[in-house]
């Protein structure tokens, strides 16, 4: 039932251009669908509200460009994967906001990992470490 009254919700958000009831849905909803291998809701409900929502950044646009990356990224769909992730990336560094940048990162390590490219994982992830300690992040 809590499914059907959410599919109901983000189509009602999405056929009436409510972009940003839609992007503020999806980033609450990306990561549980992720979590729980939902990705056909990750990979539909996702690009939708971003393609329709501004481009401004902000803290909800960074949550679904994370979640989207790491879907993409899961799914060995690199080029894809690193295209959000820069994405995230201008938007964590127009935010000022260390954790969404080591996201970012994150999203590369795991473009990287899931092809078998170890050694750039590896970089990567050292790099988002360095960051996060830098920024104070737990």
């Amino acid at each position: 039932m809590e499914q059907a009254d959410l599919r109901a919700g983000l189509e009602w958000a999405l056929g009436g251009a409510e972009s940003d009831l839609l992007l503020r849905m999806v980033a609450d909803l990306g990561l549980y669908w992720f979590v729980h291998s939902r990705f056909d809701e990750v990979l539909f409900w996702l690009p939708r509200a971003l393609e329709l929502s501004p481009s401004e950044p902000t803290v909800e646009r960074a949550k679904v460009l994370y979640v989207l990356g790491m879907c993409y990224a899961a799914n060995n769909r690199r080029k894809e994967a690193e295209a959000v992730a820069r994405e995230l990336a201008g938007v964590a560094e127009v935010l000022d906001d260390g954790e969404r940048a080591g996201n970012a990162l994150f999203i590369w390590h795991q473009s990287a990992f899931h092809v078998g490219d170890l050694e750039e994982a590896r970089r990567l992830v050292e790099e988002q470490a360095r960051l996060l300690r830098s920024a104070d992040h737990p």
